[in-house]
């Protein structure tokens, strides 16, 4: 073909195409105006339902506290009951406004918005809308609200105007969002909630941005980067705190704190604080290797009657510190869970006489969890399991967990490496026949019952 048959072709197929478009076009417009009569004489028996029997199916949609609290997607928070109700139909959405026992639990995200969204036209001022009809249903309900969380803007949490509304329930809240970058203060919040206990801070968010009721709270989940929330919140039990870079190490005692969770580095904030009630210790792993000598120094400062202890130990031998640390708590300890030991570090532990020169085996001893862990002397674990069960000076352990990392069992099953495999085998098994709670496994299957030489 000519170049002048081919430029002719392309015309020919160009127009193909356009009159291909019209006729989806026109398809398109057809079927949105037959859904239109379709949806304006169809029945839906949902709808015909009387309005009560409709507010008690919605009672039952509400998430439990359990399904709001832990460590729950926050994306799955923010679509449940009674937000997820109120956006099917205007049917819905008037009963669910008129049912005030769907509002005493609230989880509402801004922050899963598409930000191009907010780039169109008249998008802003449907926001506006947005947060207006937030603030009168949060004003509307807040005399029975247990339990809000928002997850928005720090501008958007000031329009919710929150501490002028009064919250004679609430128990439990939670703020996250975007910080304007601008802000150099904080907004002040619930200060008109008595029963306030438990605040959570989320992305990011830390305890400078926003201003709590401190003195009547026994619970905080949050980021910090000062020392400030033990300085003010003098009644905390309970501190589940990711540790950002500290910006002040003065020595703080805290009379009332007992349970204490660390996300991140540790050592500066453990070299900071006095915990005299301190029950419960989890320092979680991180890319700093955890002091040992600042952890049992804390130990010395408080004297704590410690009964739940977990760490991680990831490059340490074992030493005359964790000596030190055990020593110190010793004879309160009830549960323990070690990650990352080394070899070394296993083989010390297990021999009963190096756990501890003043309490020598931890005599309450119940649970211990090894975490990550190379393979170990079978003999010796088993050595020391039945000593732990059969002595009548100690507490009988009743939970063991050893958990190696994928690949360090062959062919599915715990490879046994002994002389005296038959001794190995049997005791296993015998533990378990007896009642204790036994796992040696990857973290995915327990090989107790697939144990071969």
């Amino acid at each position: 073909m000519s170049a002048a048959d081919l430029r002719r072709r392309l015309i020919e197929l160009d127009v193909a195409i356009l009159e291909q478009k019209l006729v989806l076009e026109t398809l398109q417009r057809d079927k949105i105006a037959v859904q239109s009569d379709l949806e304006a004489i169809s029945i839906f028996p949902v709808l015909t339902l009387p309005a009560e029997i409709t507010t008690e199916i919605f009672t039952h949609c509400l998430p439990s506290m359990e399904e709001l609290r832990g460590d729950r997607d926050p994306f799955i928070r923010g679509t449940l009951a009674p937000t997820a109700l109120v956006g099917v139909c205007c049917a819905w959405r008037d009963i669910a406004f008129a049912t005030p026992v769907l509002w005493t639990t609230l989880a509402v995200r801004f922050d899963i918005i598409d930000p191009h969204v907010l780039e169109q036209p008249g998008e802003i001022r449907s926001l506006n809308r947005l947060l207006g009809r937030l603030r009168n249903v949060i004003e509307r309900y807040a005399d029975r609200m247990e339990y809000l969380e928002l997850s928005c803007s720090q501008s958007d949490v000031a329009e919710l105007g929150l501490d002028s509304v009064a919250f004679p329930l609430l128990q439990r809240a939670a703020i996250g969002g975007a910080i304007d970058a601008e802000s150099t203060g904080h907004i002040d919040v619930f200060f008109n909630a008595p029963e306030l206990r438990t605040v959570q801070l989320l992305d990011g968010v830390r305890p400078s941005h926003y201003g709590f009721p401190s003195l009547q709270l026994t619970k905080f989940e949050g980021e910090i980067n000062t020392l400030d929330l033990f300085r003010v919140a003098s009644n905390l039990v309970e501190v589940k705190c990711a540790v950002g870079d500290l910006r002040d190490h003065d020595m703080i005692c805290h009379a009332h704190l007992q349970s204490v969770t660390i996300q991140g580095p540790a050592n500066n904030l453990l070299d900071s604080l006095i915990l005299p009630a301190l029950h419960s210790l989890h320092i979680s792993a991180s890319t700093e290797i955890l002091d040992l000598e600042s952890l049992s120094l804390l130990f010395h400062r408080s004297e704590p009657p410690v009964r739940t202890l977990s760490v991680n130990v990831y490059g340490q031998m074992y030493c005359y510190e964790w000596d030190e640390c055990v020593s110190r708590i010793g004879g309160t300890l009830e549960e323990l869970e070690i990650t990352g030991p080394s070899t070394s570090f296993l083989h010390d532990l297990l021999h009963l006489g190096s756990i501890g020169d003043q309490y020598g085996p931890l005599p309450h001893l119940r649970a211990l969890s090894l975490v990550d862990s190379p393979n170990v002397n079978y003999k010796d674990l088993v050595d020391f399991l039945r000593h732990r069960s059969t002595s009548p000076d100690l507490t009988k352990l009743q939970s063991f967990r050893f958990n190696c990392p994928a690949g360090s069992f062959r062919s599915g099953e715990v490879c046994v490496h002994d002389d005296r495999d038959e001794y190995v085998i049997g005791h296993l098994a015998a533990f378990s026949i007896d009642g204790m709670d036994i796992c040696i496994g990857s973290g995915t299957k327990n090989y107790v019952n697939h144990i071969r030489a």
